[in-house]
């Protein structure tokens, strides 16, 4: 979900912006987050902090995914993110890329396979399921 989630807000930014694994570069910087174990919630809060000290001073910081939904008002008193929530269908992320760019134009990531979310319409039988 997250992986689909990524890719799908990435292919929307890319046709006018460029990608950068450093924050301290970053003019928006976007931290898809995880709720499924206690240690990977401490890797990002950790990394928020991080994202906090190093980041320019104008950085727009959006908070998203599971966690984002769970422990928002934590998140938002801690961090003080521009965005927090869980915006994870495609009419969210096209909003969220809208409001950064003015004409959204969704460039396709080229590569052999892609992650589809399957919570959509999911009847909860799969037994990886959490």
């Amino acid at each position: 979900m997250n992986v689909y989630t990524s890719d799908y807000l990435r292919s929307l930014l890319l046709s006018s912006l460029s990608e950068t694994d450093n924050p301290k570069e970053a003019d928006f910087i976007f931290i898809n987050t995880c709720d499924v174990r206690e240690k990977v919630r401490h890797k990002i809060y950790s990394f928020l902090g991080y994202v906090n000290k190093v980041k320019k001073k104008d950085a727009k910081v959006y908070v998203i995914g599971c966690l984002a939904q769970v422990d928002k008002e934590n998140i938002e008193k801690r961090f003080n993110p521009y965005l927090v929530g869980l915006y994870d269908r495609e009419e969210e992320l096209e909003n969220i890329a809208s409001s950064i760019i003015k004409h959204v134009k969704r460039e396709k990531i080229k590569r052999v396979s892609a992650y589809l979310p399957i919570i959509y319409g999911c009847n909860h039988f799969c037994s990886y399921c959490i």
